[in-house]
């Protein structure tokens, strides 16, 4: 019997652009990968097991957000990417060193991972 696949909606914020959403794939119980969107056109899609916004305040609170891509791995529990929506939707290469816990930006959208 084949498996089920679905996409599930994780969360979603208002911009001004339109609804930036972060969705995951699911095959049974297993999630394959993870999107995000804006105004439903997939700006990323990546094998990852989990999605989530990370605070971003200031003066890019509506336009500049991080994005936590997770794994189920304890070896890396996962990346971050940049959604920036000004003035073109486009994000960033993956970054970080593995941790899910960086210190949120500083002056100059500057990210502090521990480590």
């Amino acid at each position: 019997m084949p498996t089920i696949r679905k996409e599930e909606l994780i969360d979603s914020i208002k911009t001004p652009k339109g609804e930036l959403q972060l969705t995951k794939q699911v095959e049974g119980d297993y999630a394959r990968q993870v999107s995000v969107k804006l105004g439903g056109k997939v700006l990323l899609k990546t094998p990852y097991q989990t999605v989530g916004f990370r605070e971003i305040a200031g003066e890019n609170a509506q336009t500049v957000f991080l994005v936590f891509l997770g794994t189920d791995s304890l070896a890396c529990i996962g990346k971050f990417v940049v959604v920036d929506l000004s003035p073109a939707a486009k994000v960033t290469e993956e970054f970080g060193n593995c941790s899910d816990a960086p210190c949120l930006p500083r002056p100059n959208f500057e990210i502090d991972f521990p480590g």
